[in-house]
This record gives C-alpha cells, structure tokens and sequence, in this order.
C-alpha cells in the first residue's frame, strides 16, 4: 500500500530465468513510481550480493528481504516508515515469523541480547543508509556476516529502535539453517574479534540441539507434523 521505497534485486548471475521473470514485473512498479532496480552479476556469495544493493541503494533505510522469504502484509512497509520518520534511530528492527514445514513461530526482536546470540531477525531490520555503506557486511563469514554487522553498530554505541510489528515471514530453509556447524563457527569466530566471553561448551550443546531438532522434524510425516503443531502447540499454518 506504500509507494515510499526503491526495489533492489540482486541477483548472482544466475541462468533460471529470475532475472527475466524479475525484469517482468518492472512495468508494475514504475507505474507507482517505485524505483525498480535487477542487478545480476557474479558475486562472491550471499553477503557479496547484499553489498552490491547497499552501494545501489539511495534511500533513507536499507532492508533486505531475501529469497524465499515475504513481507507479512501489504501494509507493513508503510507501518514501518509510519514508525521510523518519528524517531532517528540507526537501526530499526521489530518482530518476525519464523516457518518451518508451513509452521509458524513468532520470534521478537530484543537487541539487549545481541551480545548473546542473534536476538534480532535480519528480515524484520533495517539500517540507516548512510550508516551501513560505511559498515558493510564482512564477506569473510559466510552465513553470520549479518551477526557480525549487528555486534559492530550495537558495539559502536548506535541507536537501536524496535517497534512492536511483525514485518516478515522467514523460511527456515535458507544457509544458515542447514549448516549448523559452520554457523558455530562463524559465531565463535564472531564473538572472539569483539572480545565477548562465551561457553563454548554451551554453544556446542546448543548447536548440537538444533541439529537433533531438525532431524527429528525432518522425519515425521507433513500431516502429523501440522497436527501437532496447531492442535497441540496451538501454532499458525503459514500458506
């Protein structure tokens, strides 16, 4: 419902059609006036790909939205701005649904716990411009380069705001749910470079619980899964 933003794809040069399917929907936005932009072009992995949007980027804020994952509703980017033009915070960040098997968990962002783990969603964030060209993701790290971001501006003593909106669904299929181990890693690498004390053996135990997790629930049937889910856990099916 809100035209007050610019649409960045960033693509990795890929050849199964998104960039022509993308460049479809061009003609949908300019007549709102929505400035549309599909950069495809090789990149040295997902963060890579993220930079190349920030250097394309010129509004106030920059948000990514990556594939796979949605916004929770037509009119959540105009809540958004609603919310950011009555305060100048750095960083902007509310809540999110997490989805798992068409399950879904409403996760809220608490930045007081960043030093901790990643207690904001990155597709629930956004980032004052002019701050993150100046802080870019660190392309070293491969699946927490985001963590890596979110330590460094709260470190730097920035203003995080959060606002009581669910802005995104994330789909639990992405990187860095399927790598658990190299997530501990990065993680562990991460909280090292910023001198934050951390149990590693809690970390591993943690990392080791959500492997467990997640082969449990890849073996049980949809059906039952679902069932279990709304009857018993009294969760949401995301369609």
């Amino acid at each position: 419902t809100s035209t007050d933003y610019e649409y960045i794809i960033c693509d990795g040069k890929s050849t199964d059609k998104t960039v022509e399917i993308a460049q479809s929907y061009r003609e949908k936005f300019e007549q709102k006036g929505i400035k549309y932009i599909v950069n495809s072009e090789k990149d040295n992995g997902i963060f890579d790909g993220m930079n190349k949007g920030i250097d394309l980027a010129s509004g106030d804020y920059v948000y990514f939205l990556n594939a796979g994952d949605r916004l929770y509703s037509n009119g959540v980017i105009g809540e958004i701005i609603n919310n950011v033009q009555t305060k100048s915070a750095d960083v902007v960040y509310g809540n999110c649904i997490f989805v798992e098997r068409r399950i879904g968990t409403l996760k809220r962002g608490d930045h007081s716990k960043l030093l901790e783990y990643m207690s904001i969603s990155h597709p629930a964030t956004l980032v004052r411009a002019e701050l993150i060209k100046n802080n870019k993701f660190d392309t070293t790290f491969k699946i927490a380069s985001d963590y890596n971001m979110m330590i460094t501006l709260f470190k730097k003593g920035c203003e995080f705001f959060y606002v009581n909106i669910t802005m995104s669904y994330f789909e639990m299929d992405g990187v860095s749910s399927k790598n658990i181990d190299a997530l501990l890693e990065e993680q562990i690498a991460i909280k090292k470079r910023h001198g934050i004390e951390f149990d590693i053996k809690q970390l591993k135990k943690n990392a080791k619980k959500d492997k467990r997790r997640i082969k449990i629930k890849s073996i049980i049937p949809q059906k039952i899964w679902v069932l279990y889910s709304t009857k018993i856990k009294k969760k949401q099916v995301i369609k």
